[in-house]
């Protein structure tokens, strides 16, 4: 039993056919390890996977209904090779035992039609399928994609919606690209000169030898990289590669004429400068896939730390000036109201890493304090009238809190800011950015039991679809085989598989 749950989960984590069951490699690695053991046939393992699905929803249920908070995360993707849409939903939600934030494929749903009335069906049909009152819903993250935000704002509530950040930033950089004059004649250029290398056999080789020739170990040897159109952060990489080997491709292309037109010294300090100015944005953009999700609490901090560094730069060529304009009016019409978003403004304050230090508006900052302490006196006034408190019935009896609240007292603080959980908290040190915010919430909920309420609705919110992105390339390759094709009534399952925590398939 569990070699074969193993082997499930080998096919169901790596998305691999069941076919692989059948494979020669496969029979052969199995046989050296468990000769004993009968490797089942493809119907079996298919019957497995429906009974490991049908177990394993039923876990995942439970600590989904005792989750006080949800955040949804959903998008729509094209099958290119079937032309058929898929409606993919993901939902994170924090566990009240672990303080941790999990989440899980829950849907994915053929589109026969992509109109607002049809997506909402879904959706709703989705939180009736997995029992989630749709009043624990605290966000719904989508792209920009007009269809689906229509439908999320008539389903949930505009408060409710939220644009997935790194959609985002990617519309940032592709319009800052396309709208800056100049900017796509430079990067032709660089890109004719690695389609005509990548072209070449015999220019590769050169090129290859002459890094050999300098000093390049073998398995350090680089080579050019020719971007796509269908990820910006590409066509970066492929700027950084080719100033990277300039002097390699200057030498074996030009100086020995293989092509005319070598870029001049100033070409040369332009594309520097215009990755200098890209590169914070591909950092951003690798920050939101870094981690399997993105904290909404990160967006301000983020976006500071972008301006601060854009504030810092200085640009001597005409065209990465105008990029560096055309990128400021997109960060922002696109992301210069983020501060006013009440579920990041929140998010962030309560973030043990962030607080309050990275807002710049002091009217969204106000406004965002003045939110949470109207807050925390609604949560005290009805502990106080007797109305049940779950948490605190749960907090076990501890004399160190008396300690904790002397050692994180303000030294120039009078009685009464004492008595406010949210001057103190903001008053302690901020945690370092490798700490789990959960995990420091959980440490000091006796501090602050009140905003430790708070807290927990706002970090459970995620600032991204990606993790339905991420769903539907795992769909493509799930779906997609050359020998073995899954039936749509098992994808939604495999992918749910695929998705939760180990700890779901060992315990």
């Amino acid at each position: 039993m569990r070699i074969s749950n193993a082997i499930l989960y080998f096919i169901c984590v790596d998305n691999q056919p069941f076919t692989t069951i059948q494979c020669k490699g496969f029979r052969h690695l199995m046989k050296e390890l468990a000769p004993l053991y009968k490797i089942p046939d493809k119907d079996t393992i298919k019957k497995r996977l429906d009974e490991k699905y049908d177990v394993m929803v039923q876990v995942f249920k439970q600590k989904l209904s005792a989750a006080s908070y949800v955040t949804i995360t959903t998008d729509i993707w094209t099958e290119t090779t079937s032309s058929k849409s898929y409606l993919g939903v993901t939902v994170h939600f924090i566990t009240n035992e672990l303080r941790k934030l999990e989440s899980g494929n829950i849907e994915i749903v053929e589109l026969p039609e992509r109109t607002e009335n049809h997506i909402r069906c879904i959706l709703l049909s989705a939180l009736m399928k997995w029992n989630i009152d749709i009043n624990k819903v605290v966000a719904v993250v989508t792209n920009n994609e007009s269809t689906m935000v229509n439908a999320v704002t008539q389903t949930f509530g505009q408060d409710k919606h939220i644009l997935c950040f790194a959609h985002t930033i990617n519309l940032v950089v592709e319009n800052s690209i396309n709208n800056c004059e100049g900017l796509g004649s430079v990067i032709d250029q660089v890109r004719k000169v690695v389609k005509f290398v990548k072209n070449s056999v015999y220019v590769t080789n050169k090129l290859h030898q002459r890094q050999i020739d300098l000093g390049t170990p073998e398995n350090e040897n680089k080579k050019l990289i020719l971007d796509s159109e269908s990820r910006w952060s590409s066509t970066f990489y492929m700027i950084e590669r080719f100033i990277e080997l300039w002097n390699v491709v200057n030498e074996v292309l030009y100086m020995k004429h293989e092509i005319p037109g070598a870029p001049t010294a100033e070409d040369l300090d332009t594309l520097k400068e215009i990755l200098d100015l890209l590169r914070p944005l591909e950092f951003v953009t690798q920050e939101c896939s870094t981690d399997k999700y993105l904290a909404i609490s990160k967006m301000i901090p983020l976006i500071s730390c972008i301006m601060i560094e854009y504030n810092k730069m200085t640009q001597t060529k005409q065209l990465s000036r105008k990029l560096k304009q055309v990128i400021l009016e997109e960060l922002e019409k696109r992301l210069g109201r983020t501060e006013f978003v009440r579920s990041a403004s929140l998010a962030t304050i309560l973030d043990p890493r962030f607080k309050n230090i990275h807002f710049q508006n002091a009217q969204a900052m106000s406004d965002a304090m003045y939110l949470l302490r109207d807050t925390i006196n609604k949560l005290s006034n009805a502990s106080s009238s007797g109305e049940s408190d779950t948490e605190q019935e749960k907090s076990k009896y501890d004399l160190w809190i008396h300690h904790r609240l002397l050692a994180n007292m303000p030294k120039d603080e009078d009685d009464e800011a004492l008595k406010d959980e949210l001057s103190l908290y903001l008053a302690s040190p901020l945690a370092t950015l490798k700490d789990n915010p959960l995990e420091k919430w959980e440490s000091t909920r006796t501090l602050y039991p009140t905003l430790y309420k708070v807290a927990i609705k706002y970090l459970s919110i995620v600032a991204t679809s990606v993790p339905a992105d991420s769903l539907f390339s795992k769909t493509g390759l799930a779906g997609v085989r050359s020998r073995n094709q899954l039936a749509d009534k098992r994808l939604h399952k495999l992918l749910f598989l695929n998705s939760v925590d180990p700890e779901y398939w060992f315990q």
